[in-house]
């Protein structure tokens, strides 16, 4: 198991910011599925209150990822076909967005939540190429891992720069140059919202360590060990260093693509196999081929 997280660490990393709390709908939505007999109309009741919400979540669920024979017309339709709990995960990622950003526009905040909505989709499909039993839990850290960078920008308007110089770095890894600038890093902010927003334990270690990945490849469990994989797996394929740290350079590629192909006993060439996959879901990457 992971090491848990020293909390004088998370003390001083917190300073000055704000840890948003879970909101009202989403402790009412748990509420239900933690019942003895979860009531799927009474969660779509509360999800269907707010339009936007409701729109985005039949958007995604009539996406090419879910490769559903049908078209989905309401929310409950969606959680009867995909269950309660998949579509709570997808309200959350919703929620976790306009909770976290003043929605003002900015190309930076922009790019962390389009990158990260990606990422989710991404990791999940990952999941289901490999069928591997933990898509959903995949998703949210793809959702959820830069959370913490939306946090640190509202504070700091430089960290744009501070990123793209943390992505450049071969010899030290994100969250370490991060805390040398700002005495924090999105690493430790995204584990604090993840675990303040009821995320489950595994998914909330990944998120910890998803940068000072070899603590993790070195004392996690497995599960969490393939739960980081499948992200690091993700961000490569996605070229995530192009989309956040303008960069050519997949530093974090190079350090630990032997350990992640090892963990998901993957071959160097199985990844045209899952590009093909992930573009059959909509899903743009380096590894799709054009075939002529």
């Amino acid at each position: 198991m992971a090491p848990p997280i020293d909390k004088t660490k998370v003390s001083l990393a917190l300073e000055g910011f704000n840890i948003p709390p879970r909101p009202e709908l989403l402790l009412a939505l748990q509420n239900e599925l933690d019942s003895s007999e979860p009531d799927v109309k009474r969660i779509s009741r509360l999800i269907s209150v707010d339009i936007a919400i409701s729109g985005f979540v039949l958007k995604v669920v009539n996406s090419p990822i879910y490769a559903l024979t049908r078209q989905i017309d309401n929310v409950q339709q969606a959680c009867l076909i995909l269950g309660a709990k998949r579509i709570v995960q997808l309200v959350r990622s919703i929620l976790l967005r306009y909770n976290i950003s003043d929605n003002k526009p900015d190309a930076f905040i922009n790019a962390i939540w389009d990158s990260s909505a990606k990422l989710a989709a991404a990791c999940m499909a990952i999941c289901q190429h490999l069928h591997l039993d933990f898509a959903d839990e995949a998703y949210s850290v793809g959702m959820f891992n830069n959370a913490g960078m939306a946090l640190i920008y509202c504070k700091h308007k430089n960290y744009p720069s501070i990123i793209e110089q943390a992505y450049t770095q071969e010899q030290i890894d994100i969250s370490a140059l991060e805390e040398s600038h700002l005495k924090t890093s999105h690493e430790l902010l995204s584990f604090m919202i993840a675990d303040s927003w009821g995320l489950s334990h595994d998914v909330c270690n990944v998120l910890a360590y998803h940068h000072s990945c070899q603590t993790l490849f070195n004392t996690g469990g497995f599960h969490e060990k393939q739960i980081l994989s499948v992200l690091k797996l993700a961000e490569h394929v996605l070229q995530l260093h192009k989309w956040l740290g303008n960069t050519d350079a997949d530093f974090e590629w190079k350090i630990y693509s032997e350990q992640v192909l090892d963990i998901l006993e993957l071959e160097v060439f199985h990844l045209i196999d899952i590009g093909e996959y992930l573009f059959q879901c909509g899903i743009e990457n380096q590894y799709h081929v054009e075939k002529h």
